[in-house]
């Protein structure tokens, strides 16, 4: 039975036009599909990118006190009571850079190197005047390593608390959060020396911490246990603090991605319809060309079981096969994305200068079996048609 099957095959696809054709098909639908998946590849690499930028620049939970600056100690006993497993206080202040004739507004972050390396993981190395700035900040500005630069703030006290204040500090190295606007504004001293600088002794304005096994970015559970434990902080400390979770910042534009990547993956639907009348296309193509041989087959013997078997078995081969082509075009594209400086994206637009494809597992499935909806209902409409012609009536139609 499973010869006479093949046999089928073998005769459907005799010919170098029949074998050009089914690669011209199967690279169609597998592209097709790759457009879905780069698709949502695409949004979903895009928010894990965001988030990724957001949790290295912020922690999980951002502390604020409403009123000001605060000691860490004042409020310390109260956070070990929760499930935060790294903790680091800084300043936070606007301030302008300047260097030679060009002048920057930035968000200057006074911090602790070791405990903040821990939130954020980012390895800074500071002392005294040293200043680390955003890569995009050095870029613009010109910059290099060694240079020095001055910073504008408003620190008097007093009758003075408005004025400026002019401080030197020299650029000992840059970083990149992976967020456009982070790279372009952050800057980070030494919080020992900015303390001083503003007469604040042990104090700060903000908390970072990370919580106690939410690591996974992309799972719904950590931003619920994130989200519960800042509200719980919050009413702990009579809402005289701010508990921000990471996201929040960007958290319309995280909504807004989500939504898209829906509307926009049902309507790419309609290029996977595309390709299946290609598909359809094929078989007519077969059917017209190979309809002496099919119907001499038919003659001798062979049941429309074994033919209605073939038809499906090469349909569902064509699947298959561009299935198996499209993984191969997705990680294609991933690489292009991550390598080719013409797929860059312009971080002034997009937010993230460089992207990811992120596809989870189950949206290989969700594709691939929605494709193969289309193919089975292709296959019913090919079998039907099929089965409308008699024997007899395909003889006398081919041989008269």
């Amino acid at each position: 039975m499973h010869s006479s099957t093949f046999s089928i095959l073998k005769i459907l696809l005799s010919g170098k036009n029949s074998i050009k054709f089914l690669l011209g098909i199967v690279l169609s639908f597998s592209f097709s599909i790759t457009v879905i998946l780069a698709t949502i590849g695409i949004m979903d690499g895009f928010d894990v990118a965001l988030k990724k930028g957001l949790r290295k620049a912020e922690g999980d939970l951002k502390i604020q006190y409403r009123g000001g600056f605060f000691e860490l100690e004042q409020i310390e006993d109260k956070l070990d009571l929760h499930p935060i497993s790294e903790i680091t206080g800084i300043v936070r202040s606007e301030a302008f850079l300047i260097s030679k004739d060009r002048s920057k507004g930035i968000v200057l972050r006074g911090v602790e190197p070791d405990s903040f390396n821990e939130v954020t993981k980012f390895k800074l190395e500071l002392v005294e005047n040293d200043i680390v700035l955003g890569h995009e900040l050095l870029a613009e500005l010109g910059l290099s390593i060694g240079d020095e630069v001055v910073i504008v703030f408003a620190s008097g006290r007093g009758d003075h608390e408005q004025l400026p204040t002019l401080h030197r500090f020299k650029v000992v190295g840059d970083v990149s959060h992976g967020i456009y606007e982070k790279d372009l504004r952050y800057a980070y001293v030494n919080l020992t020396y900015i303390q001083k600088l503003f007469g604040l002794e042990n104090q700060i304005n903000q908390i970072l911490l990370n919580v106690e096994g939410a690591q996974k970015i992309d799972s719904p559970a950590v931003f619920e246990k994130i989200t519960t434990l800042g509200e719980t902080i919050e009413d702990q400390l009579n809402g005289l603090y701010r508990a921000i979770p990471f996201w929040i910042e960007y958290g319309g534009l995280i909504e807004a991605v989500k939504v898209e990547k829906v509307s926009i993956t049902i309507v790419l639907q309609i290029v996977v319809v595309v390709s299946i009348f290609n598909v359809l296309a094929f078989v007519m193509f077969l059917g017209e060309t190979r309809s002496k041989e099919i119907f001499l087959v038919e003659a001798l013997g062979i049941s429309k079981k074994v033919m209605n078997r073939a038809w499906v078995l090469l349909l569902c081969g064509i699947w298959g096969l561009s299935c198996f082509v499209s993984f191969f075009l997705v990680e294609i594209t991933d690489y292009g994305l991550q390598n080719l400086s013409m797929l860059e994206l312009p971080g002034d637009v997009y937010t993230v200068s460089k992207l990811a494809l992120f596809l989870e597992p189950k949206y290989y499935g969700i594709v691939f079996l929605i494709s193969l909806v289309w193919v089975l209902v292709i296959s019913a409409v090919t079998l039907y048609r099929m089965s409308r012609k008699e024997i007899i009536q395909g003889l006398r139609q081919e041989f008269s």
